[in-house]
């Protein structure tokens, strides 16, 4: 069996930058407030919905097992990798 790697104890780069980025964000939102989102909205809402999809994208956790399978051939990868797991123990 194969040792496990161990976890970092500290967040990585991406992650320290996500979360630079949304406290940026939260205190831009603060500052200007609901005007700014409004403005967006009217004036370009396909920007608007792009980033309303990756905030919620950035926050929401990330699907396991086969809520991850967006189609059948993900299903099918899905399984074969847990049967090569299955007999490696």
């Amino acid at each position: 069996m194969k040792p496990r790697k161990p976890k970092p104890a500290e967040p990585s780069t991406r992650d320290k930058l996500s979360a630079s980025f949304l406290k940026a964000f939260q205190n831009d939102f603060e500052t200007y407030g609901v005007e700014t989102i409004e403005k967006l909205r009217e004036e370009s809402p396909s920007k608007y919905a792009e980033i309303a999809a990756k905030l919620i994208a950035a926050i929401e956790p990330k699907a396991e097992g086969f809520e991850a399978c967006k189609n059948m051939r993900d299903v099918g990868i899905s399984l074969l990798s847990q049967s090569a797991s299955a007999n490696t123990r």
